[in-house]
C-alpha cells in the first residue's frame, strides 16, 4: 500500500472544513494532507503541485544566516591574523 501523503494548501480560515472532509494535520510539515487512496475531488482547491511536504522556510533562513556568519568569521579571522603578524 502506498503511504505517500498528498499535501494540501489549506488556509487557516478553512482548516475546519478540510478536517471535516477527512484531511489530516502533519505537525512536522505544518501542513494538511490526505492519503493517496482518498478521493481528491473535495480537495481540488487545496491541492498542491507536488506530493512532497512544503519547504521549510525557517530551515532555509537558518542555513542562510549560518553561511553569512561563517563568511564573516572567516573575514574576521583573516583580519586579526594579518594584524597579529604585521605589527607596526
Amino acid at each position: 500500500m502506498n503511504t505517500q501523503r498528498v499535501y494540501l494548501n489549506v488556509p487557516f480560515a478553512e482548516k475546519d472544513e478540510a478536517k471535516r472532509l477527512g484531511a489530516r494535520w502533519d505537525p512536522s510539515a505544518r501542513s494538511w494532507y490526505i492519503l493517496p487512496h482518498v478521493d481528491t475531488d473535495p480537495f481540488t482547491r487545496w491541492l498542491k503541485n507536488a506530493a512532497a511536504p512544503p519547504k521549510k522556510r525557517a530551515m532555509i533562513l537558518i542555513v542562510g544566516i549560518m553561511a553569512l556568519t561563517i563568511t564573516n568569521l572567516k573575514a574576521y579571522s583573516s583580519a586579526t591574523t594579518y594584524k597579529r603578524f604585521n605589527k607596526p
